[in-house]
């Protein structure tokens, strides 16, 4: 599991297995390690140097935000970002993302948010083509995966008082 990674024997346990065997490592569900300077991620991709073949499956790449793949692809090949001249965690998200100064942050909010502000993404098709260099993207429908619909259903229950009050004063 990702939170063995947490531990000094699941680190070490990882480090024997992969050493002892020709071995594909898999990581499913990768966003987990999206957070470069996470213990957990930095163990995990550290591991990866042991193993003779690395993939990742998600089904959110980057969904969520583009920074996400960093250290997915970096898992795959951790020479990956350096030879496209984005060796760094703070490289990739410069290049990457569109930051107010923390000056213009204050000007536009009212505040001083203590550091720059991320507004927004660019160069997205450039992070397209280098993820299409190392990695494949396949839908459900070029799978030709019949899934039923997803279905949604809604949950309605009460909150005990003392809940519906604190709620309540959030939502003021």
């Amino acid at each position: 599991s990702y939170n063995a990674f947490m531990t000094k024997a699941g680190k070490e346990y990882a480090k024997r297995f992969l050493l002892r065997r020709k071995a594909l490592y898999i990581l499913d569900e990768s966003q987990h390690i999206k957070t470069p300077g996470a213990k957990r991620t930095k163990s995990i991709v550290a591991s990866g140097n042991y193993a003779a073949y690395k993939r990742i499956c998600t089904g959110t790449m980057d969904d969520e935000s583009p920074f996400d793949a960093y250290s997915q692809l970096k898992f795959l090949d951790p020479k990956f970002w350096q030879r496209e001249g984005l060796g760094s965690a703070a490289a990739f998200r410069s290049y990457f993302g569109k930051y107010y100064t923390r000056a213009q942050a204050t000007i536009d909010n009212g505040y001083d948010p203590g550091y720059d502000v991320l507004a927004g993404y660019q160069h997205l098709d450039v992070l397209g083509k280098l993820i299409n260099t190392i990695g494949d993207r396949l839908t459900k429908e070029e799978a030709k995966i019949n899934l039923p619909p997803q279905l949604y259903s809604k949950r309605y229950f009460d909150l005990p008082p003392k809940h519906r009050r604190a709620y309540d004063e959030l939502d003021t």
